[in-house]
Parts: structure tokens; C-alpha cells; sequence
């Protein structure tokens, strides 16, 4: 089976990680200078981070940084952390977005208050602000999708976006993002 370029990335950054590279609690470099250094585009790079923030390795701060987690694990147990399960639940995630979120946005686009619609545009701005500029984009990317099926006015949708808008691997930790 083909590794991924994300599978890749993630696979080195644990490696750094569990060598101590850098030591727990301190900052990662950005996602761009990840992307520069490894050779690989941003978005394998926020994917890998995803995996890493969403099983307890780093922790994503808005507005800060994404750093290794002060209580990181032994290295044994770091390697066997990010499983191919947790790996596959994220890409199962994202394979339920693709298909429910058109959808999402024409009904929310019909049933949308002034006041909805205006918190959805400031919210895609903020989540483009912080993707273009390699920031955190996670929280923003979040908050967009809440308020679409907030704004859907669907009260089934409501209650079932958790189940397809979050992974459905249990992170040990906080999330953070990148810089």
C-alpha cells in the first residue's frame, strides 16, 4: 500500500518528537517553514499536524503557535500513538464533510438570518486569514461549520454535527495549531 505524503510527514515528525527535537512544551516551526524544509505542500503538513494535535502529541494555540505537549510520551508510546485507525478516522471525517457540506451551505444559504449570514462571512474570512498566513485555522474551520448548520435551521443537523464535523478518534490532549 502507498504511503501518503501526509502518512510521511507525519511519520517524521514523530520521529523528531520522540527524539526530543524540539523538547516538549516548546514551539514547532510554521506550517510554511515545515512545508519548506520537509519539501511537501502546506497541506500535508497541517494534515499531519491535525493527526498529531488530534492524538495529544502537540497542542495548537490560537494566536501562538503549535507546540509538542509538556507531558509528551515515551518514545515507544509515541510511535504507537498515531495508529492507522486514528489516521483513517480523520480521512473518514473528511470524506463526510465533502459529501454533507454542499448541501449544508445551499439549505443554510436559504435559512439564514441577516445576522447568521454575517457571522459565516466573518468567520470564512478568519478562516482564510489564518490558512493563508499559516496560522491556526482549525478553531475558525470549526466555528464555520458550526454556524452553517446552525444556520440550516435543521434541528437533525444540528444534533448530528458533531458526529461527522470531529474526528471520531478520542484526542488525549488539547489541540492547538500551527504558526
Amino acid at each position: 500500500m502507498a504511503i501518503l505524503t501526509y502518512e510521511a510527514v507525519l511519520a517524521e515528525m514523530k520521529r523528531r518528537v520522540a527524539e526530543g527535537e524540539p523538547q516538549p512544551g516548546n514551539r514547532l516551526p510554521s506550517v510554511r517553514d515545515l512545508s519548506r524544509e520537509l519539501k511537501v505542500g502546506t497541506s500535508s503538513v497541517r494534515e499531519a499536524l491535525r493527526v498529531l494535535a488530534a492524538t495529544g502529541v502537540v497542542r495548537i494555540e490560537h494566536g501562538n503557535g503549535i507546540f509538542v505537549q509538556a507531558q509528551c510520551p515515551p518514545a515507544a508510546e509515541l510511535h504507537a500513538r498515531v495508529t492507522r485507525t486514528e489516521v483513517s478516522s480523520l480521512l473518514h471525517l473528511m470524506e463526510a464533510r465533502r459529501i454533507i457540506e454542499p448541501e449544508l451551505a445551499a439549505l443554510a444559504a436559504e435559512h439564514r438570518t441577516p445576522e447568521q449570514a454575517a457571522r459565516i462571512q466573518e468567520l470564512a474570512r478568519r478562516l482564510g486569514r489564518g490558512f493563508r498566513a499559516g496560522r491556526d485555522w482549525m478553531d475558525a474551520d470549526l466555528d464555520f461549520h458550526r454556524a452553517l448548520a446552525e444556520a440550516a435551521g435543521n434541528p437533525v443537523i444540528r444534533s448530528s454535527r458533531s458526529k461527522w464535523s470531529e474526528p471520531a478518534c478520542t484526542p488525549s490532549t488539547s489541540v492547538g495549531r500551527p504558526s
